[in-house]
C-alpha cells in the first residue's frame, strides 16, 4: 500500500491551499489512516463494511450541501461553493478511484470558501461475497473548521470502508441526477466562474464522466483479475 504517495499528495495539496487548522488535521488524519491501514492489511483486523447515505440540498446563495451519514459517526457535510467550482476535481477523484488498480491512493482539497475539506481514498483489497471478488476502499473526509466552531450535529471527520462500486455509484449518480432534476434551482443560485448566463449543459459537462459510467458497468467483468490483491476479512 503506497502510504508515502498519499502523504506526498497531501503535502502538495496543503502547500497549494494552506490552512493551519487543516495542517493539524492532516497530521491527525495520517495517524488515523495509517493505524487503520496497518491493522487491516496485516490481517489482524477484520472490517465492517459501512452502509451510508448521501443527501443533497440547495444550492442556496452559491452553496450546495452534500451530507454523508453512516451509523456510529456524526454526519459529515460538505458546503461546496460556486466560487471554487467543486465538480471538475470531484469528478477527477472519482475517475481515479474507479481505476484503483493503477491509482490505489489519491487525495485532494476542496475549497468551500469559508473552510476546506480533504477527501482521500485508499484501495484496500477485495472481499469475497457469493464467490465474487468486490474491491473495497477506505474513504476519509476531513475539514479544517476549528472544533469550537463545529455544529453539535456535525463532525469534522468521517471514515468509511466501502465497496468501490457502491461508493462511486452512489455519489456520482446522486449528484448527477440531482443537478439535472434541480436545474432551475441551480439557474437561480449557482454562478459559473467565467460568468455568462447559466447553462445546465455547462454545469453537467463539468461533472458527468462517461469514463466512470463505463467502468462501473464493466466492473463485474474484471473482478476475477483482482485475485492477487489482499483478501480482506469482514465482520
Amino acid at each position: 500500500m503506497p502510504i508515502k504517495t498519499v502523504e506526498e499528495n497531501l503535502s502538495v495539496n496543503m502547500e497549494k491551499q494552506s490552512s493551519s487548522n487543516l495542517h493539524i488535521r492532516k497530521q491527525q488524519w495520517l495517524r488515523t489512516r495509517n493505524e487503520k491501514l496497518a491493522g487491516i492489511l496485516s490481517g489482524e483486523e477484520s472490517v465492517k463494511i459501512d452502509d451510508f447515505t448521501i443527501e443533497i440540498e440547495g444550492p442556496e446563495y452559491g452553496w450546495l450541501d452534500i451530507t454523508f451519514t453512516t451509523e456510529g459517526q456524526k454526519p459529515f457535510s460538505i458546503n461546496a461553493s460556486d466560487v471554487y467550482p467543486p465538480f471538475p476535481n470531484l469528478r477527477a477523484w472519482l475517475e481515479d478511484l474507479v481505476h484503483f488498480t493503477t491509482i490505489p491512493s489519491k487525495s485532494f482539497v476542496m475549497d468551500c470558501e469559508n473552510y476546506k475539506v480533504l477527501l482521500s481514498y485508499d484501495y484496500l483489497g477485495v472481499i469475497e461475497k457469493d464467490d465474487i471478488l468486490e474491491p473495497v476502499a477506505l474513504i476519509l473526509l476531513e475539514d479544517d473548521i476549528p472544533e469550537e466552531e463545529q455544529k453539535d450535529d456535525f463532525g469534522y471527520s468521517l471514515m468509511l470502508i466501502v465497496p468501490v462500486r457502491s461508493f462511486v455509484s452512489k455519489l456520482y449518480y446522486t449528484l448527477k441526477n440531482y443537478m439535472f432534476t434541480n436545474r432551475r434551482v441551480f439557474s437561480k443560485n449557482w454562478n459559473h466562474p467565467n460568468g455568462g448566463d447559466f447553462d445546465i449543459r455547462k454545469l453537467m459537462r463539468s461533472f458527468v464522466s462517461k469514463n466512470i459510467e463505463e467502468v462501473i458497468k464493466k466492473m463485474d467483468e474484471h473482478t476475477q483479475d483482482l485475485g492477487h490483491w489482499p483478501l480482506i476479512r469482514i465482520k
